[in-house]
């Protein structure tokens, strides 16, 4: 005797394929911060249009503005994004590429002249710098003047080495 399959029950069996499958991409980013990126997204485009802290808190529905500030915190370390959120005592938003130029070259100068004033203070600290932004240059995609970079997963080495032998040796592989 066999029995009718429903739908309710195809759903409620995790299938073989769903519990071994993985993300091509993987994201750290939590839910409730990309809803956070697309409103800044939406509404937060260029300085003009900044949305302070509490006003996105309001939005969400957060107690308090630190939880703003965590979501920001996390859209900013994430790696599978490539936006800068920025900030000043007024609120967030997503900066067009001059203000985006402009605010690196401030960052930029800030950070030299704070680590300048930390090494005069604390010499030995110039080691701990001098690690951390090799660690983070290393890390850091390094694509320039609006290049393309491919990251792979691992699972397509072997083709991309078959292919590559080819024009390394110019034979065929084998």
């Amino acid at each position: 005797m066999t029995t009718q399959i429903t739908i309710d029950d195809i759903l409620a069996e995790p299938s073989h394929t769903q519990s071994r499958s993985k993300r091509l991409v993987k994201n750290t980013m939590e839910t409730t911060t990309h809803e956070v990126l697309n409103f800044l997204k939406k509404n937060a485009l260029t300085k003009d249009n900044r949305i302070s802290g509490q006003e996105i808190a309001d939005y969400f529905g957060f107690d308090n503005t630190a939880t703003v500030r965590k979501h920001i915190r996390a859209i900013r370390n994430a790696p599978e994004n490539d936006l800068i959120v920025a900030s000043d005592s007024q609120g967030y938003w997503l900066p067009s590429e001059e203000e985006e130029r402009q605010g690196i070259e401030l960052m930029l100068y800030k950070t030299l002249s704070q680590v300048e004033t930390i090494i005069n203070m604390y010499p030995r600290s110039a080691m701990m710098i001098h690690t951390l932004a090799g660690w983070a240059y290393k890390k850091k995609d390094k694509a320039v003047q609006n290049q393309t970079s491919m990251k792979f997963n691992g699972w397509e080495n072997g083709i991309m080495n078959k292919f590559a032998y080819k024009y390394i040796t110019k034979k065929e592989y084998k």
